[in-house]
């Protein structure tokens, strides 16, 4: 496969993640629960499925407050959904 081809078919993965992602937040948004860490924890499977790697770095999940923070990277303990304010940034 050349490189143009690994992208398109790269990109078209990352988009079906990220409407995954959505979903997944949408059906769990009620759940108190629901935090920045475990929606990174849900993407980083959704990579896993696909065999997609990222950098060093790990996808961007902010909600609220957080989405101002540049490159803001959750940890375990963190924000919960409140607002539905979402910021999701991935690569691979």
């Amino acid at each position: 496969m050349n490189l143009v081809s690994s992208h398109k078919k790269t990109a078209k993965l990352l988009d079906a993640i990220m409407q995954n992602t959505f979903s997944f937040i949408s059906e769990n948004k009620l759940n108190k629960k629901l935090t920045e860490f475990s929606v990174k924890q849900f993407i980083l499977r959704e990579f896993a499925k696909h065999d997609l790697e990222t950098d060093s770095d790990q996808p961007i999940v902010a909600f609220d407050v957080n989405t101002s923070i540049i490159h803001y990277f959750p940890k375990k303990k963190c924000n919960k959904i409140k607002s539905g304010l979402v910021l999701i940034d991935i690569w691979a």
